[in-house]
């Protein structure tokens, strides 16, 4: 079969047994650091992918270079992901820092911000770290196809497809199903996945917390993921869907910011967890209607 030269290199990232070991690596001591060791395998494992997908796609035309910076993204956001808890850490404004000094009540939120990004984080429950996992070692796969995707965000959809296309969602399904998952719980992990490869694009043209949730709920796939129905000519939406949704957008910001560490990565990162809050703020007065949750959004114009 022609995607077996996928599936094998893929399966070595992507099973039961990879998840456990990349797991078992994570750290949360403030002088600890992820073991080199199983970051160089794992570029070795990423390597193996990446070249076996441009084997498998004609127009796959990247140079070398362009291929080692897709498994360069992918190795370093894992080092992030497995030490999250050390890097949001080491990221606290200190009082005395260069640039801007954050107050007692912007500090507070910071905290409260790395709380709420680290509550599934500790816990190595498999559909939390299924998703994690299964998200990295998809989402830049598209990007090996040709620089104007990556840059236009095609290769965001392009990845999407391949899990569909390649049967990646299939190998996701099995490794978590072979993790302890039910069925239905890797299914719906599979669905998280492929909504959040390229989940920037709704941050793309706005910050405003009305806007961006308008945008996604514009998605037939976020409608059916976060159960949105119709009962009684109103819309509604499952509650803990939502929540779980909103959590998701926080902590993948958390990693590609962690990861790429801007110098004012706390701002940032303050910023994005206040517009989780107010979604949240907005849910709890929205009784789970659609309507009520985005009127609760609206600032004056």
């Amino acid at each position: 079969m022609f995607l077996a030269p996928v599936h094998v290199p893929f399966r070595m990232l992507v099973s039961a047994p990879a998840f456990r070991w990349l797991l078992a690596a994570r750290t949360t001591t403030t002088k600890g650091s992820v073991d080199a060791d199983i970051l160089q395998q794992v570029e070795q494992k990423l390597t193996d992918l990446v070249r076996a997908v441009k084997a498998a796609v004609p127009v796959a035309t990247k140079a070398k270079d362009d291929e080692a910076a897709v498994v360069e993204t992918v190795r370093t956001k894992l080092e992030t992901v497995l030490a999250l808890s050390v890097v949001l850490k080491k990221l606290t404004p200190a009082a005395d820092g260069a640039g801007k000094v954050f107050t007692t009540q912007e500090a507070a939120a910071y905290r409260a911000a790395v709380d709420y990004v680290l509550r599934d984080w500790k816990a190595a429950a498999p559909f939390t770290w299924g998703v994690l996992f299964g998200w990295l070692f998809t989402h830049a796969l598209g990007k090996i196809v040709d620089e104007d995707a990556a840059s236009t965000g095609a290769a965001d959809e392009i990845s999407r497809n391949w899990i569909d296309e390649w049967l990646l969602g299939k190998l996701i399904a099995v490794a978590l199903e072979e993790w302890g998952l039910e069925v239905d719980a890797a299914r719906r992990a599979v669905a998280l996945i492929k909504l959040l490869i390229g989940y920037q694009r709704w941050f793309a043209d706005t910050d405003d917390p009305h806007d961006v949730l308008y945008a996604m709920l514009r998605e037939r796939e976020v409608q059916a993921y976060l159960g949105v129905n119709r009962y009684e000519d109103v819309l509604w939406f499952n509650q803990e869907a939502f929540e779980q949704w909103a959590r998701w957008i926080m902590v993948l910001s958390t990693v590609d910011l962690a990861t790429d560490a801007p110098d004012d990565f706390a701002e940032i990162f303050v910023a994005r967890y206040t517009l989780v809050r107010q979604w949240l703020k907005a849910e709890a007065a929205s009784a789970y209607q659609v309507a009520r949750l985005l009127e609760g959004l609206k600032t004056p114009r």
